[in-house]
Formats: structure tokens, sequence, C-alpha cells
């Protein structure tokens, strides 16, 4: 059935992701043409997820006061003109790239945490008989924007250069404003929730926790590689084509892996699949480098790609359906649009933290000890939460010898006793 308000949404949700994906190919190439460091250019990358923080915070207080379509339509105007904003860089000169770059990613924060909050309102109130095929659909609309970036990208680059990109997409999201503005004119009324789930409380729930570090180690990855790969792939000689083309292959696996394995995630235990992609993970980025041990061969980097979006994928997509699952069967929680929502908050608080880390690392690291021994270190990492996952998930607890327990108690509390 036609709905033009889920297509409204949806098309939002393609274009922020094709905003998001679209920078890492190119950008650092023109960053590092006029001098900039690697290390800048993690901090660059950075800046959205930092920023997107505090304005959820900020919007989640006063979305009620200013309103969801008034917020969803400020958030895609700001993103245009985040976008216009880059195309004006390849004629300055270090200093006013690097505070152009500042200013455009401060004001695409800003519309992060608006999009975010928003977009997620409007779906919990006006499809809320639906809203597991409602926030599916949604994801897959974030699939097919991280494909379509760096595609996108790469053929507007062919067509007319590093601006084309940026002036063309900043200008879809203008064009989108007021089509927005009517397509959403008439929503359900909204209140904010008079229930006391708040994600706080939520987030020290030992499984809660321990599951909310899947989403901050897999934004890292992919802080990462948007913010140094495209360098790394330019020291083998790869064309600047060729990069954006293999940044989408790495989206597009990681499209394909979210529909194969939300469905999969129904008849699998998700703390498998999660533990499964985490070493997966783990493979994939000693590869990338690749390790120091292993040789120094294109053909390696380029089949981690394909296989960094898969098991980002899997590791991912069951996260948030556990941590649901949990907070009803282990914590006594009710299945409300509420409880959604709060975990959706830490995982998004998550996501952005993740990725903020994953880009500066990436520019600090890099930049110290090159891309071969950083990969190295995150693969470590990977794996030590692959081993505390395992240890703590209660995967290895059978059925049988399984204690309920208090939902306010710890991991940790059964060690207070001994001894």
């Amino acid at each position: 059935m036609f709905d033009l308000k889920k297509i409204t949404i949806l098309s939002s949700n393609f274009l922020t992701f094709v905003a998001y994906g679209v920078l890492g190919p190119f950008f650092p190439k023109v960053a590092d043409s006029k001098g900039v460091s690697q290390w800048t250019i993690g901090i660059i990358f950075s800046i959205v997820p930092i920023v997107s923080i505090p304005t959820m915070a900020f919007v989640n207080a006063y979305m009620y006061k200013m309103g969801r379509r008034f917020t969803y339509l400020i958030s895609l105007f700001l993103q245009g003109v985040s976008m216009i904003l880059l195309c004006f860089l390849e004629s300055l000169d270090e200093t006013d790239l690097v505070i152009v770059s500042v200013i455009s990613r401060l004001i695409l924060g800003v519309a992060t945490g608006f999009i975010w909050v928003s977009t997620f309102a409007i779906v919990t109130t006006e499809f809320k008989d639906h809203i597991t095929e409602a926030i599916g659909h949604m994801e897959s609309a974030v699939g097919l924007g991280l494909v379509g970036g760096p595609l996108i990208g790469t053929a507007l680059y062919v067509i007319g250069g590093f601006s084309t990109i940026f002036i063309t997409i900043g200008t879809v999201f203008m064009v989108f404003v007021p089509i927005a503005f009517f397509s959403l004119n008439h929503l359900e009324q909204y209140l904010p929730s008079q229930e006391k789930v708040g994600a706080i409380k939520l987030f020290w729930k030992p499984q809660i926790r321990l599951t909310s570090y899947i989403p901050f180690i897999v934004t890292i990855t992919m802080g990462f590689m948007i913010s140094s790969m495209a360098l790394h792939l330019k020291d083998f000689g790869v064309g600047q084509e060729m990069i954006g083309v293999l940044f989408a292959v790495d989206a597009i696996s990681y499209g394909i892996g979210g529909i194969i394995f939300s469905k999969l995630s129904v008849k699998i235990d998700k703390r498998i699949m999660m533990i499964v992609g985490l070493l997966g993970m783990t493979i994939t980025m000693i590869c990338m480098g690749p390790a120091p041990f292993l040789p120094s061969k294109l053909g390696i980097v380029i089949a981690s790609l394909p296989l960094l979006g898969s098991t980002n994928s899997l590791t991912y997509v069951p996260s948030l359906p556990y941590m649901i699952e949990k907070s009803i069967t282990k914590y006594n929680y009710e299945e409300t649009p509420h409880l959604s929502d709060a975990l959706s908050s830490i995982v998004n608080i998550s996501f952005s933290v993740g990725e903020a880390l994953g880009n500066i690392g990436a520019g600090i690291m890099v930049d110290f000890i090159g891309f071969e021994y950083s990969t190295f270190i995150i693969s470590i990492l990977i794996f030590v939460l692959a081993i505390i996952f395992l240890l703590s998930s209660e995967i290895l607890v059978s059925p049988q010898k399984t204690i309920k327990v208090n939902e306010d108690d710890d991991l940790m509390k059964p060690l207070d006793s001994i001894g």
C-alpha cells in the first residue's frame, strides 16, 4: 500500500546515509593534498558523533515543544547546508579547509541528533501497530544509503569532480525539505512518555550493558575505516574511482548481510551470532592492514572489505533485538514503544561514541604507528570483547542450572560472597 509518510521517512534515511557514506572515499585525499595530517582528518570525522550525543539529549527533552515535523525538517535543511559547504574545499588552503570542514561537521552533528530522535518519534506514533516492520524498513534504507553513498559519489566525481558530489547531494536535501513538509502535514498527536523506562537505568542492567559494547566496537571499526582506508588504498596505487567502488563493496556486503542475518536471528541464538561476528571481525581487521606478520599485498586488503561489511552486520544486527528480548524476559519490562525508545537511545549513544573513538584513533594511531599496527591492535580489542561476551552472556550456562536473579544484580555480585 502506498504510504507517503513512510516513503518520506525511508527516503530521508537513505539520503542521510548517502551523506554519511560519501565522505570517506573522497575527503581524505583532498585534505591530504592540502597538507592536512592524518590525525586532523580523524578529528574532523569524529566531530559528527561527538556533537550528535548532546544534541540527541537536547532534542529528547524539548522535541515536544518544538514539534516532530519542525525538528525533522530542520535536520534535513542542516544536512543540506553541511554538504554544500564541502563543495568549496578544493579551492581552499590548508587552514581554511580545516575551518570549513569543522563548521560543516558541526552542522551535520546537530542535524544527525535531530534526524535520529525525530524519525524514531514519528515512526513509533505513526506506525505503532507495525513498528517492527517499520524499523526493518528503516534499516534497509540505511543499508541502501551506505551502498549509494560511495557509488553515487563515484559517479558524480567522474562527471564533475569533487565539488559536484557535494553541491548535488546538498541540493537534493534542500529540495526534499518542502516535499517532507507537505507529506508529513498530518501527524498523530505526540505525548512524552509517562512511563519510567529510563535509558540510564536500563544501561546498568548487566546483559544490556554488555550488549551495548557491540555497536560500540562495530562503529570503532567503521569510523577507523572511513577516515583512514582511502589513504591506505591510495598508498597501494588504487585510483580515486576504484576507491569509491571498494567502499561500496563494503557497504553492499553490510546491506546484504543485514537482510540475511535479520531473518536468521529469529531462528539462531543471537548471542552465538554476535560472538561469531566478533571473531570474524577479528580476522578481518588482521587482514585489512594486513597485520605485520602477513605479506603486504593489495589482494588481502581488498578481500577484507566485503568481509568487514558482512561481519559487522552479523555482529550488529542481533544486538538491539537481543537487548529488547533480555529486557522483557530477564528484567521484566513490558514490550512497549517506550522500551524500544530507551534501548535505541543506548544503541545510538554507543554507536556515536564508537564512531568518534574510531575516527580519532585512526588519526592518531595511523600517524604514529602506521595502518598495519593500528588494525592489528583493534583486532586484539575485538577478540578480547568476544571472549568477555562469551564468558558473560550466560551462553555457557545450562538452562537447567540458570538461577533467576534480581534485576539490579550485577554479573560480579556472586564473586562478592567468595572468601
